[in-house]
């Protein structure tokens, strides 16, 4: 790596550096003065507000870095040609292709942590934050607040849950409708009267089944008095936690 090249390095890492440092904290800073009276009140542990922000750090970097490397990118060149060193470089036969060549590659790896990042880190960090946010800010793992009203909220494969009432201690919601579709159209809709976690699977009772053809028509009516559904990938906490948030969701879910 030429001379050149690591100046140019220094300067665009630096840059980026910076700026990050700069944006992560007036996101703290924003947060903790619209969250502080909360955490007082609250008397949240001190390990739990610095666990909520290092949750929190993953978000703030992938919707700012982008911006980042941008102002690195003018703050590069601009300190280049304000110091003359731009065409001093370009007068010694050097092209500006040559300049980005580093930046460019640079751009591509942060890029491609970005991806990474907003796949598998960010989802898993957004839900660990909401989960510090509803324990120990919000107190809904008190007493009493182990009942959720009117739960809805999109599975795996866009199957949709809707349930009246979800209680948290014993597992059980009563008020099921569930549907399920295909290229867009409804293919299934199940309605129980109640579905119960037992044994790790799901038990869903008093209930009917309706399947529909292509075209829109009846195809099934089934009845049953309790029985185990197919696919339901979802756990008591899914019901608990409600609809996911798009920070806490993969490219494949926000898809769906």
């Amino acid at each position: 790596m030429s001379l050149i090249t690591r100046y140019v390095l220094r300067l665009f890492v630096t840059a980026i550096a910076v700026s990050l440092i700069a944006f992560v904290s007036i996101f703290f800073v924003v947060d903790l003065i619209e969250q502080l009276d909360r955490f007082l009140d609250r008397e949240v542990a001190p390990v739990y507000i610095a666990l909520y922000y290092v949750y929190y750090t993953p978000y703030i970097f992938v919707l700012t870095i982008p911006v980042s490397l941008l102002l690195a990118s003018l703050y590069t060149f601009g300190q280049l040609t304000r110091l003359g060193e731009l065409t001093a470089m370009k007068a010694s036969g050097l092209s500006v292709y040559r300049l980005l060549r580093p930046l460019l590659l640079v751009s591509a790896v942060v890029s491609g942590c970005l991806f990474w990042a907003g796949e598998w880190l960010v989802p898993h960090t957004s839900m660990k934050r909401a989960e510090i946010q509803s324990e120990h800010v919000d107190l809904r793992g008190g007493v009493g607040q182990h009942i959720r009203n009117d739960v809805y909220f999109r599975g795996v494969g866009g199957r949709q849950f809707y349930v009246r009432v979800f209680d948290g201690l014993d597992a059980e919601g009563t008020g099921v409708f569930v549907t399920e579709f295909q290229d867009s159209l409804v293919s299934s809709v199940l309605e129980a009267e109640s579905a119960l976690w037992k044994d790790g699977r799901w038990l869903v009772s008093n209930g009917v089944e309706r399947r529909f053809q292509a075209g829109g028509g009846l195809s099934e009516y089934t009845t049953f008095a309790e029985r185990e559904p197919d696919g339901w990938s979802v756990t008591p906490e899914d019901f608990m936690r409600g609809q996911k948030r798009p920070e806490e969701m993969s490219y494949g879910e926000l898809d769906q």
